[in-house]
């Protein structure tokens, strides 16, 4: 009863939904995949714009989140130009950042409408990471990013062979 009610006011709800080919930045402008440090030589203004932005989406209270939305779509446009892993690599960089990652894709159900925003950053991320796919520019740098993030090699590079890419961001944003 509870569930069909939720569902109910849920649908009542008519929350944006993302044409991410729009936030595709210039092919000038994207930035190749960084290696080394992330934190070492990311650009000063992007880190800056990674930090607001995790900043930003781990915000627990609705209201305030949805308070900061047009500036987190600025700041997501800006920060779309950074290689999806080394955009990973930093969110999973310090303990507090991954406690911030956390804060974004485990909170799911607590509010209304946060799992929509979920659900819509990880079809970004699959849109990125499908543009940089087609552009042989994941596979090349998957070891390295493994390394870097202390996630599975095996695991995940089926996931890019087979271009499911809304799994592989689950495994490295939601699978801790």
């Amino acid at each position: 009863m509870i569930s069909a009610a939720f569902n109910s006011l849920k649908s009542s709800f008519s929350l944006p939904n993302f044409d991410f080919s729009l936030f595709k930045p210039d092919i000038k402008e994207q930035l190749p995949y960084i290696s080394g440090d992330i934190i070492e030589h990311l650009p000063p203004d992007k880190k800056e714009i990674l930090d607001k932005l995790l900043d930003n989406l781990s915000i627990e209270d609705f209201t305030k989140f949805l308070l900061n939305a047009l500036e987190n779509i600025r700041l997501g446009k800006l920060a779309n130009p950074i290689h999806p892993f080394n955009t990973f690599e930093f969110f999973l960089s310090t303990e507090d950042r991954i406690e911030k990652t956390k804060n974004i894709y485990h909170k799911t159900g607590m509010q209304i409408g946060f799992e929509h925003f979920k659900n819509q950053s990880i079809q970004g991320f699959c849109c990125f990471l499908k543009d940089r796919f087609d552009k042989k520019e994941l596979l090349s740098n998957l070891e390295e990013f493994c390394k870097k993030t202390h996630k599975d090699i095996k695991l995940l590079q089926p996931l890019i062979e087979k271009e499911n890419f809304k799994e592989f961001v689950e495994e490295i944003l939601v699978n801790f």
